[in-house]
């Protein structure tokens, strides 16, 4: 019973399987990931329609602001990539990480493979 994951939740004291620990990890990235969605369909939206609105205008300075803005885009679309790569990452570790037999070593297999799945991500 001490090697295994115990839910804290008040009126629960069942033990957590792997695939529990990774979806509430899931979950809790889902808000970034739905945050990084809208800011880049404002972002691609507000920043489209000033350049339209520039172009038949022909206003110089709201074409340049509609290219900025569709430009602020990217930083976000890369997080967002980024945090997709996370998700996959743990739901890749269910398998390894449920055939371990302790808590522990549960834990260094996590270790092991979350630093060289970071290693090969910052390799790209």
């Amino acid at each position: 019973m001490g090697d295994d994951l115990v839910d804290d939740r008040p009126g629960e004291s069942q033990a957590l399987t792997a695939k529990d620990v990774v979806e509430i990890a899931i979950s809790e990235n889902r808000d970034v990931f739905y945050t990084y969605v809208a800011l880049i369909v404002l972002l691609v939206l507000v920043g489209t329609g000033v350049l339209v609105w520039g172009i038949i205008t022909n206003r110089a300075w709201a074409i340049a602001c509609g290219t900025i803005l569709d430009g602020l885009c990217l930083h976000p679309l890369y997080m967002l990539r980024q945090c997709w790569r996370e998700n996959v990452q743990l739901r890749l570790l269910i398998i390894p990480i449920s055939m371990a037999e302790t808590a522990e070593e549960a834990s260094r297999v996590f270790l092991t493979v979350w630093k060289d799945s970071q290693s090969s991500t910052k390799a790209r």
